[in-house]
C-alpha cells in the first residue's frame, strides 16, 4: 500500500546517507563489513519492493555522475601527502602510455554518460539504447625530479541494455573503444612535452615490441605513436572484449554496479 511504499523510500534514503558517510570514512572502500551490508540491503530493496525498480531509462541513466567509491588498480603505492592513492601510470592504462613508470595520485574520477544516435557516421547501426559512457580521471602525475603536473586520464566505452533474456533491465554490457591522456590547463605545457615526448622517440626494446605487437593482435589496441601539439595523448581499442555492468541500485540520483570482475562503483548525479 502507499504508506509501506513511503515507509521503504524513507529506509532507502537512510540506507544511501549510510553508504555515503560509510565510503567517505574509508577512502571508498566498498569491501568493508558495513559497506558490504549496506550494500545488500539497499539493493535487495530495490530490487524486489520499489516500484520504480529494475528499470534503465535515460532519466535515470544518463548525466554527470561523479564517483564516490575507490577505484583500485594492481600495484597500489600507498597514499600521497594530501591522502590521494598513488600507483604508476602504467597501471592505470594497459601501459599503454609512456614513461610508465611515473608516479600518479588519483584525485578524483568523474563518469559523464549520454545517450548515442542509433546510427554512427560510417552507418553502422549501434546496439538498442547504446550510450557513450566514459570514466575520466583527474591525476597528479610526478616527475622523476618531484615535480607536480595536472593531468586528465579518459577511458571511453559505450554501454546499453543486455541483449541476455531477461537481463535488460537490470545489465549493462559494456565494450571500451579507447582512451586519452592530457595535461590539464594548469599543467605547464613545456614541462609536460618535456617528459613524454622523449619517452615516445625511443626505440623500443624486444619486451616493449611484443607488448604492443599483442595489444594489437588481442586487443586491437592502436597506440599513440607521438604527443600531439597539445600535449594529448591517445590510443584506439578495436577488438574490445564485452564486459557487463550489473545494476545493484539506481535511481535519478545514485548508481551502483558490480562489473563482471567483481568491482563495485557507487556513483552520484551531479547537477
Amino acid at each position: 500500500d502507499s504508506i509501506s511504499a513511503l515507509n521503504l523510500r524513507v529506509d532507502t534514503e537512510i540506507l544511501k546517507e549510510n553508504l555515503k558517510q560509510l565510503l567517505k570514512k574509508n577512502d571508498g572502500d566498498t569491501a568493508t563489513q558495513q559497506v558490504t551490508d549496506t550494500l545488500k540491503k539497499i539493493s535487495e530493496i530495490w530490487r524486489s519492493k520499489l516500484p520504480e525498480a529494475t528499470t534503465l531509462t535515460e532519466e535515470n541513466c544518463t548525466g554527470n555522475y561523479g564517483v564516490i567509491s575507490r577505484i583500485e588498480y594492481p600495484g597500489c603505492l600507498g597514499k600521497d601527502e594530501e591522502g590521494y592513492f598513488r600507483y604508476t601510470l602504467g597501471r592505470t592504462c594497459f601501459n599503454i602510455f609512456k614513461p610508465s613508470d611515473l608516479i600518479v595520485s588519483i584525485k578524483n574520477v568523474r563518469n559523464p554518460v549520454q545517450m548515442l544516435a542509433q546510427e554512427e557516421e560510417n552507418g553502422v547501426q549501434r546496439p538498442k539504447g547504446a550510450m557513450s559512457y566514459k570514466t575520466v580521471i583527474d591525476l597528479v602525475i610526478r616527475t622523476p625530479d618531484g615535480e607536480k603536473m595536472d593531468a586528465v586520464l579518459t577511458n571511453n566505452a559505450i554501454c546499453w541494455p543486455s541483449a541476455e533474456k531477461g537481463r535488460d533491465k537490470d545489465r549493462l554490457d559494456v565494450m571500451f573503444t579507447g582512451g586519452e591522456l592530457r595535461p590539464a590547463p594548469s599543467t605547464d605545457i613545456d614541462l609536460w612535452k618535456s617528459i613524454f615526448e622523449p619517452a615516445y622517440g625511443r626505440k623500443l626494446g624486444m619486451i616493449q615490441r611484443v607488448k604492443k605487437f599483442l595489444l594489437r593482435k588481442l586487443l586491437g589496441i592502436k597506440s599513440p605513436e607521438s604527443v600531439k601539439s597539445d600535449g594529448s595523448m591517445a590510443f584506439e581499442m578495436q577488438k574490445s572484449p564485452k564486459g557487463y555492468l550489473d545494476i545493484l541500485y539506481n535511481d535519478s540520483e545514485m548508481r551502483i554496479t558490480k562489473g563482471n570482475r567483481g568491482s563495485i562503483i557507487v556513483a552520484t548525479k551531479r547537477k
